[in-house]
């Protein structure tokens, strides 16, 4: 089974989060490529549409060694430091190499608001796929000091290995497919191609003018 593309996910994926909508959720889609999926989800559950931006931190021929997430919140790939496949200078590295554009997308993002008021709501965290798990584990970091009443991890496709090991960083994972193995959106979406800043930030607002009244107060 794959999906022909992201936003066809995320209409499949809303179907699987529709229990949430009474609670009055705050979808929080993961620049670039959750936003179409996120998007879905937002409008299916009519609820305001925010972001949390995470950067891969990638490194020594590594797919991905770990993350960094706005207010500096680090998520590291334990195993591979545990097997000696990199170390704390390679962490560093690619993190300093990711700071800029991590500083670049909040600015194009949400120039100067701060994050969403998530403060005693349930949030929808919302990505394309999780692989490793340290790009969601970093936006838990970064919303977890927001004091959101419930944390809600939510991708149409995640890895087992990373199902397993975000228990303690969500109240709920939910998705479509749990995949054993490594996990890439070539492999489940039949359109793949990147997601542009462009084109995420008008899917954004497009969401926004046609719900208008879902803004980021209290329920």
């Amino acid at each position: 089974m794959r999906f022909s593309d992201r936003s066809e996910a995320g209409r499949r994926l809303a179907a699987l989060l529709g229990g949430f909508a009474p609670h009055a959720p705050v979808v929080v889609g993961i620049p670039r490529s959750g936003i179409p999926v996120a998007a879905e989800v937002a409008r299916a559950l009519r609820a305001p549409l925010d972001v949390i931006v995470v950067r891969k931190i990638v490194a020594a021929g590594q797919l991905s060694i770990g993350a960094v997430a706005e207010q500096g919140v680090f998520a590291v790939d334990d195993d591979a430091l545990r097997a000696g496949r990199l170390s704390r200078r390679d962490l560093e590295i690619g993190a300093h190499h990711e700071y800029a554009e991590l500083m670049r997308l909040i600015a194009a993002y949400r120039g100067a608001r701060p994050l969403p008021q998530i403060a005693g709501r349930t949030v929808l965290v919302v990505d394309d796929l999780v692989a490793t798990g340290t790009t969601a584990r970093a936006a838990a970091g970064a919303l977890r000091d927001l004091r959101p009443r419930r944390l809600i991890l939510a991708a149409p496709v995640i890895a087992e290995t990373a199902f397993a090991t975000l228990g303690d960083c969500y109240d709920a994972i939910v998705s479509e497919i749990e995949v054993p193995g490594a996990v890439s959106a070539e492999q489940w979406y039949e359109d793949a191609a990147p997601v542009t800043d462009a084109s995420a930030l008008g899917l954004i607002e497009c969401v926004r003018r046609e719900a208008p009244a879902a803004e980021l107060t209290p329920p």
